[in-house]
């Protein structure tokens, strides 16, 4: 049973990794958004990306978990794959709070809202959510780093973020960005 298991995972994979990477056209679709200052709709995706974070999670964590994730029937999905069950399964990885305050400005249209407003008295500032974006992109595609090489899938990901100076820009990043620093210690990564 287990040898099947593993099968169908290498199978999976590919499926899966595809689905995510187009998930993660997210990332460049919210830094266009950020970059014209359209912070509202930023957000949108970026609640995305934050979902798209906890399923890499789960599947480089058990890489079982993504044949499963792709199988699931819309029931299984709203029981297995809601981010408040990966949370749970998470044990304390990602905070509630984190996710509510993506839905609650990002996610609903809901009062909390109007700080993404141009113009407004209450707006926070759109180098924040560069900061959210970078740190949950980043986390996402490292999550997803791990879950491939669990497949054999590793070298085809890597290549790609190297062509492109990821691991480069990453560590300057995580070196140089006093806010990143900051946002880090915060949520304890």
């Amino acid at each position: 049973m287990r040898a099947s298991r593993a099968r169908d995972s290498a199978v999976f994979w590919p499926r899966f990794s595809a689905s995510l990477a187009h998930s993660f056209g997210s990332v460049a679709g919210t830094a266009q958004l950020l970059d014209s200052d359209n912070c509202y709709a930023a957000c949108a995706l970026l609640r995305q990306i934050v979902e798209v974070e906890y399923l890499a999670w789960a599947f480089a964590e058990d890489h079982e978990e993504a044949a499963a994730w792709l199988r699931a029937t819309r029931e299984n999905r709203l029981r297995m794959w809601q981010p408040k069950h990966l949370r749970d399964r998470s044990d304390g990885r990602f905070r509630a709070g984190d996710y509510g305050r993506h839905c609650e400005v990002g996610g609903h249209p809901t009062p909390g809202a109007r700080i993404l407003l141009p113009e407004h008295s209450d707006q926070v500032p759109s180098a924040f959510w560069w900061i959210e974006l970078a740190t949950h992109g980043l986390s996402a595609w490292e999550y997803l780093l791990v879950g491939a090489d669990h497949a054999g899938y590793s070298a085809e990901l890597t290549g790609v973020a190297e062509r492109h100076d990821l691991p480069a820009a990453a560590a300057s990043w995580r070196e140089s960005d006093r806010m990143a620093m900051i946002a880090r210690r915060a949520i304890g990564r």
